[in-house]
């Protein structure tokens, strides 16, 4: 099951994102006169987006890099490549979707170079959890009970122990609500791929949160 779909209010967010995005990439207009003014805006429309999905960014990247400081380092040179390559922004997807294939690609190459004694166990408050919850529900949970403290705390641990790919997918659809299609962009996979691991992740942790139920 896909997420569901968005609103015009969402709708409205997304096309105010792909309008910062350029305008961080028309930061060097023909006029020289016009190229400190052009800058200020680039860099408030920069800022702007961080607002907006600095935390988002951040989280997708502790899927692939536990370390706390080395996520942060990544993170960084995320927001340079965005800052480098916003020119070549053509707007043929979700603003969202370009953002997190720059964090995606950057994740990989850090994850590639962690070493080995990194915790795995060090992450982040996830966004969200009850809104997984009640998708990760939805197929093996027909009374769809209210959920309380102790269920969402064990959602957070059950998410925690799935392979990064999974849990990656699982923000991409379910959190970002970024289409399949846009999803297996970010992660370089086929979109058979990207359902299959989505429903591999809501089988496991259905059965986890059935497990412990009373």
């Amino acid at each position: 099951m896909a997420a569901a779909p968005k609103g015009a209010g969402e709708a409205r967010g997304e096309a105010e994102d792909v309008e910062l995005i350029r305008a961080i990439g028309g930061r060097l207009p023909a006029g020289p006169g016009e190229v400190a003014r052009a800058r200020q805006a680039a860099e408030a429309a920069l800022a702007e987006l961080v607002r907006r999905y600095g935390r988002r960014l951040r989280a997708y990247v502790r899927r692939w890099v536990p370390d706390a400081g080395t996520a942060e380092d990544v993170l960084q040179d995320v927001w340079l490549a965005v800052w480098q390559g916003a020119a070549g922004f053509r707007g043929d997807g979700p603003a969202a979707g370009w953002l997190f294939r720059i964090a995606h690609r950057k994740a990989l190459d850090a994850g590639r170079r962690r070493r080995p004694e990194s915790p795995l166990d060090e992450l982040p408050e996830e966004p969200n959890w009850h809104s997984l919850a009640g998708a990760a529900t939805a197929a093996g949970d027909p009374e769809r009970r209210l959920l309380g403290r102790e269920r969402v705390r064990r959602l957070v641990e059950a998410v925690r122990r799935l392979p990064p790919e999974q849990r990656a997918t699982l923000q991409l659809v379910l959190v970002e609500r970024l289409p399949l299609e846009e999803v297996a962009r970010v992660m370089g996979c086929p979109e058979g791929t990207v359902k299959s691991r989505l429903r591999r992740a809501r089988l496991r942790l259905a059965a986890e949160l059935e497990e412990g139920e009373p």
